[in-house]
């Protein structure tokens, strides 16, 4: 298993709140680690329980040692990327990165409550 640092940043769309998180915006992940030597990019996934919680849309290797990733989070709430580790079926990386705060998309009841996510 490797471990690589990530700084994690919002693109600009037009239409959206500039710098909220929310879920299914997407993030761009700039990795950093020791070496991606022996791992498959093109296979890159996250493992099958947490493929609800977080998309992966691209993912490319820079040089040897860093990646871009493209991804998106489904999850309300702080979310750290560790728990949901790289895998092309053979190798790991766990991305190490500052917690990402999730808000969610759907407007609170009348009572104000949050409203009940929609299930998959």
């Amino acid at each position: 298993m490797q471990n690589f640092n990530c700084q994690v940043s919002m693109p600009e769309v037009e239409g959206l709140e500039s710098g909220k998180m929310t879920v299914g915006r997407h993030l761009i992940a700039d990795c950093k680690g020791e070496n991606t030597e022996g791992f498959d990019f093109s296979k890159a996934a996250v493992k099958p329980e947490a493929k609800y919680f977080l998309k992966i849309f691209s993912v490319q290797p820079e040089s040897s040692g860093s990646f871009k990733m493209d991804f998106t989070l489904y999850l309300a709430g702080e979310k750290n990327l560790s728990e949901f580790p790289l895998t092309d079926g053979t190798n790991e990386i766990v991305l190490n990165a500052p917690p990402v705060k999730v808000e969610s998309v759907l407007k609170p009841t009348e009572d104000g409550k949050p409203q009940e996510p929609f299930g998959p």
